[in-house]
């Protein structure tokens, strides 16, 4: 799946992180795994996380990476993710479910428009401890 990451994100030439790493992450309560199969192959995913508020009982669920394997785009596999996503949100007592898109990544914004509903004007701001 983090090859279909890397394909669809454009960021096949980064490192992945090791194995122990990865066991040890798909081990946290508050990180999720959704895997899109056709057959025996993985043609896609998403990954959430699940914040927790101070000023709620009630957690949001953080959609951060989604993405289908060329050549099965376009087939509503996004959507099935999107609609299990949002049901896993809601029987777990989420208060509900968000992401991110680049706003001049259009079709990231249209997918996300016609699964989830229309988008507010955000700034997202980062630093890194690398430079």
């Amino acid at each position: 799946m983090i090859g279909i990451f890397k394909a669809e994100f454009e960021s096949e030439g980064t490192g992945l992180p090791s194995d122990e790493y990865l066991t040890q992450l798909l081990h946290k309560e508050y990180f999720g795994v959704f895997v899109a199969k056709n057959g025996n192959q993985v043609v896609g995913g998403a990954t959430t996380y699940e914040l927790i508020k101070y000023y709620s009982e009630k957690s949001e669920l953080y959609s951060y990476d989604i993405a289908i394997q060329n050549g099965f785009q376009n087939l509503g596999i996004g959507k099935k993710l999107m609609a299990y996503i949002k049901e896993y949100g809601s029987e777990n007592g989420m208060e509900s479910v968000y992401v991110q898109a680049e706003s001049d990544n259009i079709l990231a914004v249209r997918f996300y428009e016609t699964t989830i509903g229309l988008g507010e004007k955000v700034q997202h701001f980062t630093m890194d401890y690398n430079e």
